[in-house]
């Protein structure tokens, strides 16, 4: 937006009321989207080279909700006011030349300022089911996540058993590997055997068994070798 004021009357006072397009970039990383351009309003006044400029501007943009994924309207009201001066009195002042000013760098540096760091459609916005992805706002899932009972995408439920496996109260050794490509840490146990490891390994769907299989061969080899020595 072009503030022109040659023809201006020095200390009089002029209305701003302008329609600005937003760039949807100006949302960052979040990838949000302007519904319509913005309105700019407020006045700007000039006296002793120096240009003031208090407006508001106003916009509704889409974000997804970080939780639940839903789109979700925010409304931005952001603060414009700035002073431009002739002679500017320091570094960090603005200026500028012939009597005209692009309020554009302005606005844009204070629409990404404003953009919102979180957005949620709700406060109390439950997300989404972490095995079966369905919206929790919507109404609860037959899951059982956290009631204990059913552990088969848990890839820490082995650590469980392990505490039954070890009834003669040996101390077991436990690592957490996480292999490549795999999104998911497999558990290693001494407590694990031939019969446990499937189970162990499952959890990581795309985890390659015989890595995994060398993975235990070698630590079961060097717990011996301790033993032993």
């Amino acid at each position: 937006m072009i503030i022109d004021f040659k023809d201006a009357i020095e200390g009089e006072f002029y209305n701003v009321e302008e329609s600005i397009p937003l760039d949807d970039s100006l949302t960052g990383s979040r990838g949000g989207r302007f519904l319509s351009p913005a309105t700019l309003k407020g006045w700007y006044t000039f006296s002793e080279n120096t240009l003031a400029v208090n407006c508001v501007l106003t916009a509704e943009a889409i974000f997804d909700c970080d939780r639940c994924g839903t789109p979700t309207t925010v409304k931005y009201k952001v603060p414009v006011e700035e002073t431009f001066f002739k002679d500017p009195p320091d570094e960090y002042s603005l200026s500028y030349d012939d009597e005209i000013v692009d309020l554009d760098p302005v606005i844009n540096d204070r629409v990404v300022l404003a953009s919102p760091s979180q957005v949620l459609c709700r406060k109390d916005c439950k997300g989404l089911c972490s095995k079966c992805g369905k919206n929790l706002n919507e109404g609860e899932c037959n899951c059982n996540i956290d009631d204990g009972k059913d552990d088969t995408y848990n890839p820490f439920s082995v650590l469980k058993n392990m505490n039954n496996n070890n009834s003669g109260g040996a101390k077991q050794d436990v690592t957490v590997v996480r292999l490549t490509g795999n999104s998911k840490p497999l558990i290693w146990s001494s407590a694990l055997n031939a019969t446990n490891l499937n189970s162990a390994i499952k959890p990581a769907k795309n985890a390659d068994i015989t890595t995994a299989s060398k993975l235990l061969l070698l630590k079961t080899r060097a717990t011996k070798s301790s033993s032993v020595s």
